[in-house]
């Protein structure tokens, strides 16, 4: 089923042919899924996004010339790219839920605890603010700065026509946060 990829593809993937990459897409996804389900069946409900996550990357190594084709076939190189995002989750997942009694206590300077709570309320007010501004602002914005997602990145993967139409949905959501702030701003000053 899987052959390597033909320099005819390689051009169709460059230039974008969106009939061409929505069947390799559906070409590899079944199989893909299968797989990480059975390899890593504890993350069955995270395998649908790292597929997507997998492919987009596949997507843009191939139009940076990234990935040429001549070593492996496009099915291997995409399960290769899986597998890593689901081990640097897995192993993500494994620190965060290491057992509290392993943890050896280790004695911190107030000044550093400070830091650690202030760095806590910040992510807080940024989940609360991108919570207030809805979809899809929350998604672009998510995907734009902690994802590292390109502007051509998050047109694909939320259906824009271009990376235009997502960068000013971007702008967009970026005046509705500092509306917020503001208006938030406003707002505590005047309980105060």
């Amino acid at each position: 089923m899987s052959t390597t990829i033909e320099g005819h593809d390689l051009a169709q993937i460059k230039n974008g042919d969106r009939i061409f990459l929505k069947d390799l897409y559906k070409k590899h996804r079944a199989p893909f899924m299968k797989w990480a389900e059975r390899k890593y069946p504890r993350y069955a409900d995270a395998v649908s996004d790292i597929y997507q996550q997998a492919f987009t990357i596949f997507y843009y190594n191939v139009k940076n010339e990234k990935f040429i084709g001549l070593e492996s076939t496009i099915q291997t190189y995409l399960f290769g790219i899986g597998k890593n995002l689901l081990n640097k989750m897995v192993g993500n997942k494994h620190e965060q839920s290491e057992p509290l009694d392993s943890i050896k206590e280790i004695m911190l300077p107030a000044e550093n605890m400070f830091e650690k709570y202030e760095i806590t309320h910040r992510q807080q007010m940024v989940q609360s603010i991108l919570g207030s501004v809805g979809e899809p602002c929350k998604t672009i914005l998510t995907k734009y700065y902690y994802d590292n997602f390109t502007m051509e990145a998050i047109a694909e993967n939320l259906g824009y026509k271009t990376a235009m139409v997502a960068k000013k949905k971007k702008c967009e959501c970026l005046i509705k946060i500092r509306k917020a702030l503001k208006d938030n701003v406003s707002i505590t000053r005047i309980k105060e």
